[in-house]
């Protein structure tokens, strides 16, 4: 017990007894009897005092051996796949499909591959450089097929493609494209690629086409509008002076306004035609002469007057100005009022259904007499494939003019042209309006799907 070597501190004496165990070769798989029967001779054994110590250092020992050689084993193999990537480098002709049988006789002879004896560890590392390639490979197909499709993509426009070509005729005219023939990038495409990008160009070309054309429809119809109020404008004006009241007719109107420029804008115009404005104007006035009429009926009655073709306006003037209920009646209407009087007083009935208004109503009679006439009426059918089938009608018969009678067809046409033309924008508003409203289904379904995986999950 006098030889027991003495250490200061508990670090010093331990440390002794590791150099011991490294002295004597202990390996980190021998057990502590093993390890006893090689060391408890030596003095430095008895270094540390207390056996359960002495065993607590030996572990210690065992462990830091383990973690010393798992790191020199990683520093091994890091160096050991470094050198076999430059080795493997070194052969071109090794590619990313190349097979460890047929790569092992082109490197059996390097000194990296002698390097190592271990033949798993050979293979392992030419595979991980096998991965990288392959990647690499990838990387550059992924690479290349984008600036192919982004050239393609570049290349469309200049090939004046029209919205509505075909697959079959565009695939002839972008292959035989020189650009298309002579650049190596675009034969990393298939024809599926090509025929997205062909897909996509078109789609484009037709959103720009369709908005065009709605601006130019646009365009047509804010010119058509402004052209159709300037023109309103002026009507109004001409009712203001006067120029137009219930007993005007379009024949002596018509002179007024042939070189203004607001009617003439008017030439040619679908929609309602200036005469039609020009009569809306004239019913309007016939409208606000109905209570007038009334009151200057009811005083001739009262006060037993009665208008003849020899009565003059001034006895007429006489009559209702002293009654209360017409002395502020305007000028112009009872001028009016009294020229009808004396024209119903001398004219024959039969006359007056050719007159103006009558004509207006009979146009519009043959107007809805063809609403009725079997088979209907198209909006391609022409005056002259019509005509036959309404000649023996009393409606057709009624308009005195074939002029009036081509006017009242052409009318009913465009309106049946309006009517088809608001039922294809009602119906494209559906199919929008129905496919947003699928799409938010669709959404509405694939979150709750979600949520309701989630929520098997967290049980």
């Amino acid at each position: 017990a006098s030889n027991d070597p003495d250490y200061a501190t508990f670090e010093e004496a331990e440390a002794a007894f590791l150099k011991l165990l490294k002295r004597s070769g202990v390996q980190p798989d021998w057990n502590w009897e093993q390890t006893l029967r090689t060391i408890a001779k030596d003095p430095q054994y008895r270094a540390i005092k207390d056996p359960k110590d002495r065993k607590a250092a030996f572990e210690k020992y065992c462990h830091d051996m383990i973690v010393h050689d798992k790191e020199r084993a990683k520093e091994r193999l890091t160096k050991l796949r470094a050198d076999f990537e430059t080795m493997l480098k070194r052969h071109p002709e090794i590619k990313h499909y190349t097979r460890w049988k047929t790569a092992r006789p082109m490197i059996e002879g390097e000194t990296i591959f002698r390097s190592t004896d271990n033949e798993t560890e050979r293979r392992q590392l030419f595979e991980e450089y096998i991965i990288e390639l392959k990647k690499a490979h990838v990387d550059h197909q992924t690479s290349s097929r984008k600036t192919a499709m982004d050239g393609l993509i570049d290349l469309l426009p200049k090939l004046n493609l029209e919205p509505y070509t075909r697959w079959a005729d565009a695939q002839g005219i972008i292959s035989s494209t020189p650009p298309f023939q002579n650049d190596e990038r675009y034969k990393t495409l298939s024809q599926f690629d090509v025929l997205t990008a062909f897909q996509n160009h078109m789609k484009a070309l037709e959103r720009t086409f369709n908005d065009s054309k709605q601006e130019q429809k646009n365009q047509k119809f804010r010119k058509e509008r402004k052209a159709r109020d300037a023109f309103l404008d002026l009507l109004n004006e001409l009712r203001r002076q006067g120029k137009i009241n219930a007993a005007t007719k379009w024949q002596k109107f018509h002179p007024l306004i042939e070189n203004d420029e607001r009617y003439r804008a008017m030439a040619g115009q679908p929609g309602s035609t200036p005469q039609e404005l020009f009569w809306d104007i004239v019913e309007e006035e016939e409208r606000a002469l109905r209570g007038p009429r009334v009151d200057v009926l009811d005083v001739l009655d009262d006060e037993r007057f009665e208008v003849t073709p020899k009565t003059t306006f001034d006895e007429f003037l006489a009559v209702v100005k002293k009654n209360r209920r017409t002395a502020n009646t305007n000028h112009d209407t009872l001028t009016i009022l009294f020229e009808r009087l004396q024209e119903r007083r001398s004219k024959r009935p039969e006359d007056d259904k050719h007159s103006e208004r009558q004509q207006r109503r009979a146009v519009d009679d043959l107007r809805t007499h063809m609403k009725r006439v079997e088979p209907p009426i198209a909006v391609s059918d022409s005056w002259e494939k019509v005509r036959p089938r309404l000649a023996d009608s009393p409606a057709f018969q009624a308009v005195a003019s074939e002029e009036a009678r081509v006017g009242a067809f052409d009318k009913f046409v465009r309106r049946l042209r309006e009517k088809e033309e608001d039922a294809d924008r009602d119906r494209r508003r559906r199919r929008d309006r129905g496919s947003s409203e699928r799409d938010l289904y669709r959404d509405r379904d694939t979150h709750r799907e979600r949520d309701r995986s989630r929520g098997e999950r967290s049980y």
